[in-house]
């Protein structure tokens, strides 16, 4: 019974640990993420920017459905995630060099920015993504408190590193994989 009791009140006082940890954190998530790619730029590119594959290298997203090209790259698009909601996303970019995501509206009520940018070192390319992002949602700042503010950036810098690993030894790679876009 002793037993139990302590097992309790250590529950408890860790819940409420979590729960002042979450009430204080800030709303405001501004982290990076920088990770040595051993790939040409155009490789790097070819993953991120193909926004209709994403569902290929985003467990988390479901569907894309385009709003607008430009050129050959998409420019608008909303993601239907597998927890039954959406992003509305666009995209600003210089080739190569730089892209950035912007999220304008969600079901979470997340909105921020993504930069992706490239940076060449030797035979690859560093490649740093900076998030700076709004978090209104009390219980999802919890999570990120327990899981770390960076889990999102850590789990789309191994999906893309992921892809570019098998892009250059099959050739294959979101680019020439078959996505589900709307």
């Amino acid at each position: 019974m002793t037993f139990l009791i302590i097992c309790f009140f250590t529950a408890t006082i860790i819940l409420v640990i979590f729960l002042i940890q979450g009430y204080k954190a800030s709303p405001i998530n501004q982290v990076s993420v920088t990770r040595y790619l051993p790939c040409p730029r155009i490789i790097v590119w070819e993953v991120i920017g193909n926004i209709e594959a994403m569902p290929l290298r985003r467990r988390d997203i479901k569907k894309i459905e385009v709003l607008r090209h430009h050129h050959d790259e998409v420019t608008e698009w909303i993601a239907h995630t597998s927890h039954g909601g959406y992003l509305m996303l666009k995209m600003e970019y210089e080739p190569y060099d730089r892209l950035t995501m912007i999220l304008t509206a969600s079901t979470f009520g997340v909105t921020g920015r993504w930069d992706y940018s490239f940076h060449e070192c030797g035979e690859g390319v560093n490649l740093t993504i900076e998030e700076n992002s709004i978090i209104p949602s009390f219980w999802y700042r919890i999570f990120l408190c327990i899981r770390g503010r960076h889990i999102h950036l850590e789990k789309e810098m191994s999906s893309i590193a992921y892809f570019i690993k098998q892009k250059k030894q099959d050739g294959s790679g979101p680019r020439s994989a078959k996505a589900m876009v709307m």
